[in-house]
């Protein structure tokens, strides 16, 4: 019996060992310069590389998302798939982004992206029977929390630390954008009258230019006209003279 409570007690170390290293990994939002990191319905989180070195191969590792009004100590089903994404507006919480240990190793390169996006699988929201870990769009702003769960083949389940609260982008309601003309500063509006005042005189003004400039050109040449086929050239025959009678 002595001998069975030692192996007892070591099993509980070694278990205590793995729950500590892997309890220590808190997950964040990435920190690469990246482009929508977070926006309506996805966040952008770094991938948990070099933090699972304990786990076995057989183990799988889950990503718990959760709102941040979830109690720290929230209480995970026995199978995570009792957990789904399709009953995330009745338990405020679910499981996703099922996989195993292997497709987290440590990186190779300090510029390889290693980045999780949770939110981005839009073809499976409505599939609970084949797809309860749907890594599918979150449904509002939150604000979310997350957590790392490891899964034994013997059932237990080993949690990374809480992430901080994640606030998403708010979407703006579109009843709420002003479209029409009459929402305009009444500045802006005694502007645009003043100025359209303005070009329709500059406008007059030019064509009033145009008639008189064309219309004086055509009087003179018409009074010209009028003169030219009134003048009678006169001219004087010095040469000529009248011849006397001849008496008959």
């Amino acid at each position: 019996m002595a001998f069975v409570a030692t192996i007892l007690v070591l099993l509980a170390a070694v278990v205590h060992v793995d729950c500590g290293t892997l309890a220590s990994y808190v997950p964040h939002i990435t920190n690469r310069d990246l482009e929508g990191k977070i926006t309506a319905s996805t966040f952008v989180l770094e991938q948990p590389r070099c933090n699972f070195t304990d786990v076995g191969e057989e183990d799988r590792i889950w990503l718990l998302v959760a709102r941040s009004s979830v109690d720290a100590g929230f209480n995970l089903p026995d199978d995570p798939q009792n957990l789904p994404y399709q009953s995330f507006s009745n338990n405020s919480a679910y499981m996703t982004l099922n996989t195993a240990a292997v497709n987290y190793p440590c990186a190779t390169s300090p510029d390889e992206i290693t980045v999780l996006r949770v939110g981005t699988e839009t073809s499976c929201t409505d599939d609970s029977a084949s797809r309860p870990d749907c890594n599918g769009p979150l449904p509002d702003s939150g604000p979310y929390r997350v957590q790392f769960i490891v899964r034994r083949p013997d059932g237990i389940m080993i949690r990374s630390q809480w992430s901080e609260d994640i606030t998403l982008i708010q979407a703006r309601d579109y009843t709420t954008i002003r479209t029409s003309p009459t929402q305009r500063s009444k500045g802006m509006i005694a502007l645009t009258a003043i100025l359209s005042i303005l070009f329709a005189i500059l406008l007059a003004t030019f064509i009033a230019l145009l008639i008189y400039k064309y219309s004086d050109n055509c009087g003179k040449a018409s009074i010209s006209s009028m003169q030219e086929a009134a003048t009678v050239t006169r001219y004087t025959t010095h040469h000529m003279y009248n011849h006397p009678k001849s008496s008959s």
